[in-house]
C-alpha cells in the first residue's frame, strides 16, 4: 500500500525541513563564535531546543547529532560530547510533550535539568578523557579555581563546569523559547502535526492501538539490538588487532634490544667481572651502553643481564631507572615463580619463550636472550621487560570515545523507529512495510554508505573514494551483464572495500611522502583488517570477500593469499578494476591525479597480470564510451 500525498507532506513537511536546517546552521554558527571568540559558553543547544519543542523528539535529536558532527571539523572533541546534546532534545520534547513549557516553573525546570546534565555529563567525559576541560576559557577558570580555592582538579572542574553550563543552558533556553514565540502559530501547528499520533490518540480500537505500540517497542529494540551488536563486533575486531599487531611489534622491538645488548658483552670476561668487581676494565663501558639502549629504546622498563643458578640469579649488569635504582654486580636474586617452569631450559642455555604477565601492576612481555662465550657456553642471559601499559591505555580511551560516539547514533537509530511507526502505523501493517525489497535495499545503501563515509573521513587525502570505487564497480557490473540486484550488492560490497583502514594508525594513512616498507605491510594489512571486521555479519557474507580480496592479482602476486584467477572471488575482481583506476586519477599524499589517458593506459598494460582481462575489455568499452572522466578534467 502506498502513503498518499498528504501523510508524506505530514511526515516529511518543508517546514520541518526547514526548521531542522536552519537550527543545525544556528547551532553550528553560535558555536564557531564562542569557539573563536574564547568565551566559557557554547550556545550549541539552541536550534536543538527549538527544533525537539516545535517538531519533536527525533527531529531534536537529528539536530543535536548533526550539529556536534559539523563542529567536530573546528572542534575535534565535538562528536564526543553528542550525547549530551541528544538529551536536551529528548528532555525538551518530554517537556513540551507534557505541556510544562508554558510555565515559568517549566522553563526553570528545564534549565536545572539540561544544567545538571551537562554539567555532570562535560565533567566526566572531560576527565575521563583528558583530565581537564577541552575549552581554553574554562580551564583557565579552573586554574583559578584550584589556586584562589585550595580544590582539587576534579573539584574545580566540576564546579566550574556547572557554573558555565548553568549560564549557558540560562541563555540558551532563554533564546530558545524566544524564537519558538517568533514562529507564527499556524507554522508551528503544521510542525507539530503528526498524522500517526492524532489518529492514534483517536483511534477507538484500543487493541489494535496496542499491537502497534508493541510492534514499534519490538522495531526500536530490534534497531538498537542491531547498532549495539554491529558496533560491538567492529571495536572488538579493531582492538583485537591493534592489540595483536602491536605486541608482535614490541616482541620484535625487544628481541632487538637485547641482542643489540648482548653484543656489548664479552662473554669470557663475565666469571672475571664477579671475581674482581665492577672496576674490572670493559664493564664500566658495557654498563653505559646498556643504559644508552635502555633509555633510547621506547616501551623498554628494564635492561639487565643474570646468571642464571640453581639456587637464584646473579646479576652481571643492571640498568638504572628513573624510579628504581638497579642492582649491583654479584647480587643474588631469588627466583621468581613466573620462571620456575623455564629453569631446566635456562640452565642448560637454552632460548625461552616470550613470557608475559597482566596484572595490577601492568602488562609486561618480557624476553630473555642467552650470552655464549667463546667455547659456546651460555654465561648469561640478558633480559628486558617491554611495557605494554600504553596499549592498554589507549585500548581503554579507545573504547571509551567509542562507546561516546556511537551512543549518539544508538539513540538517533531508536528514535528513528519509534518516529517511523508513529507517522506510518496507519498506512499498512508495520511488518509488510518492513518487508518492502526497495526499502530494504535503501536502508542497506544508506547504512553501508554511513559507515563508507566514516572509513573516509579517516583518509583525508582521499575522501570520497570509496563512494567511487563503489560506482565504478557498479557501471562495471552493469557493462559485465549482471543483473541489478547483483549490482546493488557489488555497489554495497565496493563502499566497504576499505574498511579496514580504520584500523590503520593515521599518520601511516595520511604521510605525505613515500612509505618505507614497514608503513607499507602496514597499509597491506588493512584488506585482512577489513575482512574481520565484516565477516560476522552474515546477512551480507560478500562484504567480507570484498574487503578480503580486492588487492589479490590473477598472476598470484597480490595479497592477502595470492589467489589466481578465477580463484579470485568475483566481485573483488571487479573491485580490483575500479580501486585502481581511481588511485591513479585521484589526488594522494604523494602525488597529484594522474592523466586520464595515461590511467587507462597503465590499466590496459597490466589487464591479464595484475587485472583481470575480461573487466579491463568491460572498464576500455565504458572508456570509449566517454565514462570514467571527471567533469573537471
Amino acid at each position: 500500500m502506498k502513503i498518499s500525498k498528504t501523510e508524506s507532506a505530514g511526515i516529511f513537511s518543508k517546514q520541518r525541513i526547514i526548521a531542522v536546517v536552519s537550527a543545525i546552521i544556528l547551532n553550528v554558527l553560535l558555536s564557531r563564535l564562542t569557539h573563536l571568540l574564547g568565551l566559557p559558553l557554547y550556545l550549541d543547544t539552541i536550534g536543538t531546543i527549538v527544533t525537539a519543542g516545535c517538531c519533536g523528539m527525533f527531529y531534536g535529536i537529528v539536530t543535536a547529532l548533526a550539529t556536534n558532527i559539523i563542529c567536530g571539523f573546528f572542534k575535534e572533541t565535538a562528536l564526543y560530547f553528542s550525547i549530551i546534546n541528544i538529551l536536551t532534545a529528548l528532555c525538551t520534547a518530554k517537556l513540551f510533550q507534557l505541556g510544562k513549557q508554558k510555565k515559568i516553573s517549566g522553563k526553570i525546570l528545564l534549565i536545572l535539568l539540561l544544567t545538571v546534565i551537562s554539567g555532570i555529563g562535560s565533567t566526566l567525559i572531560e576527565w575521563l578523557l583528558f583530565r581537564e576541560s577541552v575549552t581554553p576559557a574554562v580551564i583557565r577558570l579552573t586554574e583559578k579555581a584550584e589556586q584562589s580555592l585550595s580544590l582539587s582538579p576534579f573539584t574545580a572542574l566540576f564546579m566550574v563546569n556547572f557554573l558555565v553550563n548553568l549560564a549557558d543552558k540560562t541563555l540558551s533556553v532563554l533564546a530558545s523559547f524566544l524564537i519558538i514565540r517568533l514562529i507564527p502559530e499556524s507554522v508551528r501547528k503544521e510542525m507539530l502535526d503528526t498524522p500517526g499520533h492524532q489518529e492514534l490518540s483517536r483511534n477507538p480500537d484500543m487493541q489494535n492501538d496496542k499491537e502497534r505500540i508493541q510492534r514499534r517497542n519490538r522495531l526500536t529494540v530490534s534497531i538498537g539490538l542491531v547498532a549495539v551488536i554491529l558496533t560491538g563486533v567492529i571495536a572488538r575486531n579493531s582492538v583485537s588487532l591493534y592489540t595483536s599487531s602491536t605486541r608482535e611489534e614490541r616482541l620484535q622491538m625487544a628481541y632487538g634490544v637485547v641482542k643489540m645488548a648482548a653484543d656489548t658483552i664479552n662473554a669470557d670476561m663475565v666469571d672475571t667481572y664477579f671475581a674482581q668487581g665492577d672496576q674490572t676494565p670493559g664493564y664500566e663501558t658495557m654498563k653505559q651502553s646498556f643504559s644508552s639502549i635502555c633509555n633510547n629504546t621506547p616501551a623498554v622498563e628494564y635492561l639487565y643481564a643474570l646468571k642464571i643458578q640453581p639456587d637464584g640469579c646473579l646479576v652481571v649488569v643492571d640498568v638504572d631507572t628513573e624510579y628504581t635504582p638497579g642492582y649491583h654486580l654479584g647480587d643474588t636474586l631469588a627466583i621468581e615463580e613466573a620462571f620456575e617452569p623455564y629453569m631446566p631450559a635456562l640452565l642448560a642455555g637454552e632460548e625461552i619463550e616470550p613470557i608475559e604477565s597482566n596484572d595490577v601492576t601492568g602488562w609486561v612481555l618480557t624476553v630473555y636472550y642467552p650470552v655464549r662465550d667463546s667455547a659456546g657456553n651460555c654465561v648469561c642471559y640478558v633480559g628486558t621487560d617491554i611495557s605494554m601499559n600504553d596499549v592498554r591505555d589507549y585500548v581503554n580511551h579507545f573504547m571509551l570515545r567509542l562507546i561516546l560516539i556511537s551512543s549518539g547514533f544508538l539513540v538517533l537509530s531508536m528514535a528513528f523507529a519509534a518516529w517511523l511507526t508513529n507517522n506510518y502505523h496507519k498506512t499498512d501493517d508495520l511488518q509488510q512495510l518492513l518487508k518492502k525489497q526497495d526499502q530494504d535495499k535503501m536502508l542497506i545503501r544508506e547504512i553501508v554508505e554511513a559507515f563508507a563515509k566514516v572509513i573516509d573521513m579517516k583518509d583525508e587525502y582521499t575522501r570520497g573514494h570509496s563512494s567511487r570505487v563503489a560506482k565504478y564497480t557498479s557501471m562495471l557490473t552493469r557493462e559485465l551483464g549482471y543483473d541489478e540486484e547483483t549490482i546493488e550488492r557489488y555497489y554495497n560490497i565496493a563502499l566497504l572495500h576499505d574498511i579496514g583502514k580504520v584500523g590503520v594508525p593515521k599518520e601511516v594513512l595520511n604521510k605525505p611522502g613515500k612509505l618505507n616498507d614497514e608503513e607499507y605491510n602496514i597499509i597491506k594489512s588493512h584488506s585482512s583488517m577489513g575482512y574481520h571486521v565484516l565477516k560476522d555479519i552474515s546477512v551480507m557474507p560478500e562484504l567480507a570477500i570484498g574487503a578480503q580480496s580486492h588487492h589479490e592479482r590473477p598472476d598470484g602476486k597480490g595479497y592477502p593469499n595470492g589467489l589466481k584467477g578465477d580463484e579470485i572471488p568475483r566481485v573483488a575482481q571487479i573491485i580490483a578494476v575500479a580501486d585502481t583506476f581511481d588511485a591513479m586519477y585521484s589526488d594522494r599524499p604523494y602525488r597529484k591525479r594522474m592523466n586520464f589517458e595515461k590511467a587507462v593506459s597503465i590499466i590496459q598494460e597490466i589487464s591479464g597480470t595484475q587485472l583481470t582481462s575480461d573487466v579491463v575489455d568491460a572498464f576500455l568499452r565504458l572508456v570509449e564510451q566517454g565514462k570514467f572522466r571527471a567533469p573537471d578534467d
